[in-house]
């Protein structure tokens, strides 16, 4: 498979741009995503501090609005969000199906949304002009085995463990967006995290395994 969008992440998402530890900010994220204004439903642009905001929020001041708030134009009504456990394995060294692995420089991502009795949508990524580099995602982010590793760090600013924020409000690559729309029978709408709890992290850097994230998810789908 190409390395196609995924929010990490999600993925893609998974979320250092710029040195050991530094995330996509909230405004990269919020900004892509299509923004109302609560008291008139007519598009806006939500007004983001000068500095980049630490914590992503659905909601916010927007000159748009002068009588309300500008809010994230989630699909509403029955069945239009999800929740499930979302896992990321990131194998800086993939290995052939033999008894006994030789180890390669070969990197690859899989992403797997465990839905419960809706079922599980999973996709693969690596880079497949260069397989020994790490897929790439649509904010230019590498995505390596040490950027998962960090993941349950605590982020100083905000006292959350960083794949808390750094996950929501990822969108999932189209494919996997199309598969949570049929599962859910939302006509349209870009799938995204809106809440992650429970991140665990299990950092298998120096054995040849893969480190592996997982976390419960809850999102819900954006208006196009």
């Amino acid at each position: 498979m190409t390395a196609r969008r995924w929010y990490l992440i999600a993925v893609g998402a998974l979320l250092v741009g710029g040195g050991a530890r530094a995330a996509v900010d909230c405004p990269s994220r919020e900004g892509e995503l299509t923004h109302v204004c609560d008291a008139n439903n007519q598009t806006c642009t939500p007004d983001f501090p000068s500095m980049p905001a630490p914590v992503c929020t659905d909601t916010r001041p927007s000159a748009d609005c002068p009588d309300s708030k500008c809010s994230i134009d989630f699909v509403t009504g029955p069945m239009t969000s999800f929740r499930g456990v979302l896992t990321v394995v990131v194998d800086d060294s993939v290995e052939q199906m033999v008894r006994t692995p030789t180890g390669t420089n070969i990197v690859a991502v899989s992403v797997a949304l465990d839905l419960g009795k809706k079922g599980v949508i999973s996709q693969i990524y690596q880079d497949t002009s260069d397989p020994t580099s790490p897929p790439t995602d649509f904010y230019g982010l590498n995505v390596s085995e040490l950027i998962v590793a960090l993941q349950d760090d605590v982020d100083d600013n905000t006292g959350k463990l960083h794949g808390i924020n750094d996950l929501v409000f990822r969108g999932l690559d189209d494919q996997m967006s199309s598969a949570l729309r049929a599962l859910y029978n939302v006509a349209a709408g870009t799938a995204v995290f809106t809440k992650i709890t429970g991140v665990q992290v299990t950092d298998q850097q120096t054995t040849g395994l893969g480190t592996v994230l997982r976390a419960k998810v809850k999102g819900g789908f954006v208006q196009p």
